[in-house]
């Protein structure tokens, strides 16, 4: 078998998590931009997460009240930290790392290709950025449904209404 179980299935894991905050972010283009589907997934696909996130926080600014605002605005600054932390575990090689239970990343940086960028996460670390990827995620996505319910913070499946308040803050992720 290639490398440890257990290992693996974190760095999935943080794939997986990281999914889902994309799917929230696309939610919230969808909500804030009050564009139709077609045209957020065509987006979609000509902006990387960086301009989508650039986009949701203009059209945020114009659109949206204080406090919403004031959530999108932490939703797309966790957004950046798990996308840099998924960018680190995804686009590195791995080696074992003899200090700790856990690997040893190295990752060429663009802007300086000869420069060769090392660090150790343990298998705890991993778990983390992974849970701290489904938090923000799961903000954004109640976020997302806050904006669309508007003001009366009350969305109706069907006849019934039911609750969608702002979320509650986040913590940053490391």
């Amino acid at each position: 078998m290639f490398g440890d179980a257990e290992l693996l299935s974190s760095v999935g894991a943080v794939v997986v998590t990281w999914n889902y905050a994309e799917q929230a972010l696309h939610n919230i283009m969808l909500r804030v931009t009050r564009f139709d589907f077609d045209t957020v997934n065509n987006l979609e696909q000509m902006l990387s997460v960086d301009h989508r996130i650039k986009l949701v926080l203009d059209e945020g600014h114009r659109k949206l009240d204080q406090d919403e605002l004031k959530c999108l605005v932490q939703f797309c600054s966790h957004m950046k930290i798990c996308q840099e932390n998924r960018n680190n575990v995804v686009h590195c090689n791995y080696g074992k790392s003899g200090m700790i239970d856990g690997v040893v990343i190295s990752k060429r940086i663009r802007k300086q290709p000869s420069n060769l960028h090392t660090m150790s996460i343990s298998k705890t670390e991993m778990a983390e950025i992974a849970d701290a990827n489904f938090q923000v995620a799961s903000f954004g996505w109640r976020l997302s449904f806050a904006i669309w319910a508007g003001p009366s913070r009350t969305l109706y499946a069907g006849e019934t209404p039911f609750a969608a308040p702002l979320p509650e803050p986040v913590p940053s992720p490391a």
